[in-house]
């Protein structure tokens, strides 16, 4: 049996990205989107809800475009005024949690086991992803080359 490639092309776009989260089960709630103006860095960003805080799906132009918005190292955790969870993958920004004046707010147990699930499915649309979050994060760099076969057996000697 023959399983589709989950990865996207990079560039994608936030729409595809919304829909992938969407099929892998996730139950996220839009409210609104928006388109960025012509020539702008942003093209679009979908507001949503994802068990009660704020998820953001932003769609870059290209990946340097968003390289230059996200200039942090993946491992990073986010300082004050910024969401507890951000995760880019190719041009796209995906950002979860309310952006408050003082500390990132650190994810309930419900949530932390969620934001497993959002890593897990960022990964199979975008990997590899650069993650920002208040909490660690452990990301599975998904590749097409894992559906093919594994390295060349090799002989080894008789006793």
């Amino acid at each position: 049996m023959v399983t589709p490639n989950p990865h996207l092309g990079d560039p994608t776009t936030a729409k595809d990205v919304f829909n992938g989260l969407g099929r892998a089960g996730l139950k996220i709630t839009p409210n609104t989107a928006f388109a960025g103006a012509a020539g702008a860095a942003v093209v679009t960003r979908i507001n949503a809800t994802y068990l009660n805080w704020p998820l953001d799906v932003t769609q870059y132009r290209t990946a340097a475009d968003l390289a230059k918005k996200a200039d942090w190292e993946s491992g990073d955790a986010p300082g004050r005024g910024e969401p507890p969870v951000a995760l880019a993958g190719y041009n796209i920004l995906v950002t979860w949690g309310p952006a408050t004046g003082a500390k990132p707010l650190v994810p309930d147990a419900r949530q932390a086991a969620a934001l497993d699930e959002l890593v897990a499915a960022l990964d199979r649309l975008l990997s590899p992803i650069r993650t920002r979050s208040i909490v660690p994060v452990q990301t599975v760099a998904v590749s097409a080359a894992e559906d093919g076969p594994s390295a060349a057996p090799e002989a080894t000697p008789a006793p």
